[in-house]
């Protein structure tokens, strides 16, 4: 006998489940199941609960119970301490609220967030990303998002649009993110921008000075790994019935690679590496050199200088 999940249990990687039921509920709050949402501190990712009680199935799916685990091997663990079992009776719980099945209004039949008596709507809670309230809406929608951009906004990090001609980049020494002016009217495309330099903030990898080809390789796969980022904010957007913030404007067989690698790798070096790959042909949006020959010039005006341990550093 195990208590079961509701939304808002966490896990033994510091994670906190955020998706549940659309109709039933312990308490006033969604129970959760099989297939329910979990984002991982340990991970930094969106997770996916993958077992439950499958002798008792709660809105077409396995209710999830203390113990159980996730995509990335945590184990849930239940804040309330009413009980799942596969002989389940509601009246058998003497000291829990029973669980709240569904109701005819279209609100309890279609919503899944709740916000207790006491408390302010969630919404007060999302970030501001200074770009705009039509990209501070879509990036509500992803928890990981949100998560990010408030640890970089404590540490002193500022995002802001720049001139159309400076194109989009991340400055780590000033610790800014910069979009284009010219995605001030594109919410989707603002978007994607951010959560591609996001990445970069977030995920700074590893650079490699030893040779140039291994400092062009390094770099591309530090735009892999932001690239990867991008997707797997876009996927939990989708989830969460967002708009896709990347198809609309995306080349249609890059977008098929970066996809496939997070697929296959979630967001892991390896993806890194795959969707590294995409770019070295491609032009930055700051110089409008390829890639491989933006990283390579630099490579040789360092090498030239004297100054290849500058390269270290993450800019």
């Amino acid at each position: 006998m195990a208590a079961y999940i509701t939304v808002g249990a966490k896990t033994s990687h510091g994670g906190t489940v955020i998706s549940g039921s659309p109709h039933t509920t312990h308490n006033g709050i969604p129970v959760a199941r099989k297939g329910d949402k979990v984002i991982c501190k340990k991970c930094k990712k969106v997770t996916t609960i993958l077992s439950g009680d499958a002798s008792f199935i709660v809105d077409g799916a396995p209710i999830a119970r203390d113990g159980d685990v996730t995509s990335c091997d945590a184990k849930l663990i239940a804040i309330q301490q009413a009980f799942a079992e596969s002989d389940f009776d509601v009246g058998s719980i003497a000291q829990a609220a029973p669980l709240v099945f569904a109701k005819s209004e279209p609100d309890a039949l279609f919503g899944n967030s709740f916000v207790e008596d006491d408390e302010e709507p969630i919404e007060d809670d999302y970030v501001i990303t200074n770009l705009g309230d039509d990209v501070d809406k879509i990036a509500a929608d992803s928890p990981t998002l949100q998560e990010n951009i408030k640890d970089l906004q404590e540490a002193d990090w500022n995002i802001m649009y720049g001139p159309d001609s400076g194109g989009t980049y991340t400055n780590y020494e000033d610790r800014e993110i910069v979009v284009s002016e010219y995605y001030r009217d594109k919410p989707a495309m603002a978007m994607h921008a951010l959560t591609h330099e996001v990445g970069h903030a977030t995920y700074q990898g590893e650079i490699d000075i030893s040779s140039r080809d291994a400092y062009i390789d390094s770099k591309l796969k530090g735009e892999g790994g932001a690239a990867i980022y991008s997707v797997m904010i876009r996927e939990e957007l989708l989830d969460n019935g967002a708009i896709d913030i990347m198809k609309p404007h995306s080349d249609p067989n890059e977008l098929k690679t970066l996809v496939s690698a997070y697929e296959k790798y979630g967001d892991d070096h390896s993806a890194w590496s795959e969707a590294g790959k995409v770019y070295g042909n491609r032009k930055t949006s700051t110089t409008g050199e390829k890639y491989n020959d933006f990283y390579g010039n630099r490579y040789d005006e360092y090498e030239n200088e004297g100054n290849l341990n500058e390269l270290l550093l993450n800019f």
